[in-house]
């Protein structure tokens, strides 16, 4: 299992980061199954989302977007 975390101003930058790993990681016939993006999940979301095994074979290449979570928001974020 590897962890990236990507983070920056630049969102081109990080789209083009997040295309390059998902090409290397991510087999195109089973991008469906195998490639999952969330966004700002609450703490039993994420735990669940990083317990789920890969279906059948290979890599399951999770994006998770937390901004939330860093940007100092006022939201209140439950997690």
């Amino acid at each position: 299992m590897s962890i990236w975390l990507i983070w920056g101003q630049e969102d081109f930058n990080i789209e083009n980061k997040l295309a390059e790993l998902k090409k290397k990681y991510v087999v195109p016939e089973f991008a469906s199954m195998s490639y999952k993006f969330f966004t700002n999940p609450s703490f039993d979301e994420l735990a669940e989302i990083l317990c789920t095994p890969p279906f059948m074979f290979g890599s399951l290449f999770i994006v998770i977007n937390c901004e939330n979570y860093f940007s100092g928001s006022k939201k209140e974020v439950a997690f």
